[in-house]
């Protein structure tokens, strides 16, 4: 599967996040529609996002990711829709305080609800007390759904014994077993380094990424000013960073 066109963002939820100092800051969620060359059939849109972070406007006060997935059921067939989860789903109560870490079983039950499959990893800041019914969660695993390969690591390089973080030995080693099974599908949460600063992430995971086989890499955990780039060997990285990415096959003339 590769990824042919991006557009703008196009703002969509409006949300209320933390910012510096515990100021909470109001905005609305990014949107971009993504065209690849092709899906599964039956699949009529890939559902990719990350790091929300964020609570919704409104008195239900609920994770913008439950938001996001029921604005989607009612717009789309959620049936014909498979869900992406990069990780980092949780805020305080206030969305006033930043790096937080809470339960966010609430927003994979929200994306298991009627939709076609839901699968993904966790973010350095996402506790989830059990396995949520129908979801698939990844983390050193390769599922297939629809035919499509889908491979997962979960949080983040850092020390180890902090919540959801791994050294850098034990990652690189995880994620050389998953790309050994050549993904069509790699989601991650740390994200890559891209070919500038200010696309920042991870060059240990970059490089081994350089030396395997493409793939399309769907990531977050450091936002990137536009979202997507794509490596020499032909591996895409389509950072979801607080964004709600929906990937639709290229229309055929007729």
């Amino acid at each position: 599967m590769r990824i042919l066109t991006v557009s703008e963002a196009l703002p969509s939820l409006a949300f209320r996040s933390a910012g510096p100092g515990g100021i909470t800051r109001h905005l609305h969620l990014d949107r971009h529609e993504v065209i690849v060359d092709a899906l599964p059939a039956g699949i009529e849109a890939l559902v990719a996002t990350g790091d929300l972070q964020s609570r919704e406007v409104s008195t239900a006060n609920r994770l913008l990711g439950e938001a996001a997935a029921e604005q989607l059921r009612r717009e789309m067939a959620p049936e014909r829709l498979g869900v992406l989860l990069a990780g980092d789903f949780y805020t305080s109560e206030g969305a006033n305080k930043l790096g937080t870490s809470g339960e966010v079983g609430d927003v994979w039950r929200a994306f298991a609800q009627d939709y076609r499959w839901t699968t993904g990893v966790l973010g350095n800041h996402d506790r989830l007390k059990e396995p949520v019914a129908g979801t698939t969660l990844l983390d050193g695993q390769v599922v297939e759904f629809d035919g499509l390969r889908i491979a997962g690591v979960g949080g983040i390089i850092g020390k180890a014994g902090r919540l959801l973080r791994r050294d850098l030995k034990s990652y690189l080693e995880t994620l050389t077993e998953v790309l050994s099974r050549e993904p069509h599908i790699l989601v991650l949460h740390e994200s890559p380094a891209g070919d500038s600063p200010k696309f920042r992430g991870n060059p240990h995971i970059t490089e081994l990424l350089s030396l395997s086989s493409p793939t399309l890499v769907v990531c977050g955990h450091c936002r990137w000013p536009s979202p997507l780039r794509e490596l020499a060997n032909g591996t895409q990285i389509l950072n979801v960073d607080s964004r709600l990415c929906l990937l639709r096959a290229k229309l055929t003339a007729v």
